[in-house]
């Protein structure tokens, strides 16, 4: 017996207004471009409420990864657009051009694992490109990636997804939709993004007004809520264990995020000082506010 086949439209601010109520009723499970390797998607915030308010069963966050900017920034800018995994949601990284792709989309999926607490990042990718870079030595297995491929052969390599069309034409969208094919139910797939709970992720960490007198070498203020923002960014390794003391491990990640964003004095390669604006943007990575 042949499975069924569930249809996924994928969408971003090219398609405009959405009727999210008649998309959702027609296609429970929706992908949505979240960022595009600049800046975020300038219709991610309403399309993501809308979808959810419209109940949407799963819904797919997928960033655009460019070849020409570091892939930490991207995977950084893109935690602070998203904020938190709401309920139903899912990372995706959609890399399509550059060398070096698996290393670049491991880097991606690592920090936004560490930075959303969700281990299980999706990949998406045109099927030549996917095997042309090798991308199935990126980590992520074929049960958690997406192939695009137009037209009526499907995919060669193993993916759980696969995008066959650009010009489908689904309930509340005026213009042609990309649309992906999945074999099952929207209760296999759902099993099968295995979508966070309400309350897993950053939303448990408390953010933290900047601690005015905290300093290289200081013990008061502690250093521990910078040590944990500096974990989970990233910047320090998340086995190191906390203390009061801004001690030199704590030094060393504060001068490469500063120096990775732009915050170093000029003539001051390596400045291991927090500052208000560095304390506020970590905190908006960290935990999606300052």
């Amino acid at each position: 017996m042949t499975p069924p086949r569930l249809v996924v439209p994928d969408v971003s601010e090219h398609q405009g207004d959405i009727d999210w109520k008649r998309l959702v009723a027609a296609h429970p499970v929706v992908i949505v471009r979240a960022y595009n390797g600049y800046r975020a998607d300038r219709e991610f915030a309403l399309n993501r409420d809308h979808a959810h308010a419209a109940g949407v069963r799963a819904l797919g966050l997928y960033a655009y990864l460019e070849s020409d900017r570091d892939v930490v920034d991207q995977a950084a800018e893109f935690v602070h657009a998203v904020g938190h995994l709401r309920a139903g949601e899912w990372p995706i990284v959609d890399c399509e051009e550059g060398t070096d792709s698996a290393e670049r989309v491991r880097r991606w999926a690592a920090y936004v694992s560490r930075a959303l607490g969700y281990d299980e990042s999706w990949l998406y990718s045109g099927a030549w490109f996917y095997s042309a870079q090798h991308l199935d030595k990126a980590g992520i297995p074929a049960s958690r990636t997406w192939l695009a491929a137009y037209g009526p052969r499907e995919p060669e390599a193993g993916h759980a997804l696969w995008q066959y069309t650009s010009h489908g034409d689904v309930p509340g969208v005026s213009g042609p939709v990309d649309c992906s094919a999945f074999y099952g139910t929207v209760e296999q797939l759902v099993a099968a993004i295995r979508p966070p709970a309400p309350t897993q992720g950053p939303t448990t960490h408390p953010s933290y007004p900047f601690p005015a007198g905290m300093h290289p070498g200081g013990a008061s203020p502690s250093a521990r809520p910078l040590q944990a923002a500096l974990k989970a960014t990233g910047w320090m390794d998340k086995d190191i264990a906390e203390s009061d003391q801004y001690g030199p491990v704590t030094q060393h990640a504060v001068a490469g995020f500063n120096r990775k964003h732009g915050l170093t004095s000029r003539g001051v390669p390596w400045d291991p000082a927090i500052g208000p604006r560095g304390w506020a943007l970590l905190m908006s990575f960290a935990y999606g506010r300052s």
